[in-house]
């Protein structure tokens, strides 16, 4: 979370403005808060989550846009390859979820 409000910081800088939400520990998925973010958007999301995007948030995410008819365009960041050694901050930017990564994914479906 500390990163996407990082990044959300760094999108508004460049006149971007990005909406964060944290649906980790709501079950089941708020739908309508969902669909309405991505309404917004339209349909442009990133998903930034700390693990492997397999069966993850991102799943769990599209799994409730699914059957909205909402044409998605979607970034993933998360883990990606086995984990290293390293700071923090060397770790995140390496696995894709530091708050740059995740302000690039952002300003490429901004570009698209």
């Amino acid at each position: 979370m500390h990163q996407c409000l990082r990044a959300a910081d760094e999108l508004a800088a460049d006149g971007i403005s990005a909406r964060i939400i944290d649906p980790y520990s709501v079950k089941p998925a708020d739908q309508a808060t969902l669909q309405a973010a991505a309404s917004a958007a339209g349909g442009r999301l990133v998903i930034a989550e700390g693990r492997y995007p397999q069966g993850g948030l991102g799943a769990a995410v599209l799994e409730v846009l699914a059957g909205t008819g909402l044409p998605l365009r979607v970034r993933q960041c998360a883990a990606g390859g086995l984990p290293g050694s390293g700071t923090p901050d060397v770790l995140l930017e390496a696995a894709g979820m530091s708050a740059s990564r995740i302000a690039d994914a952002a300003r490429a479906l901004v570009k698209d």
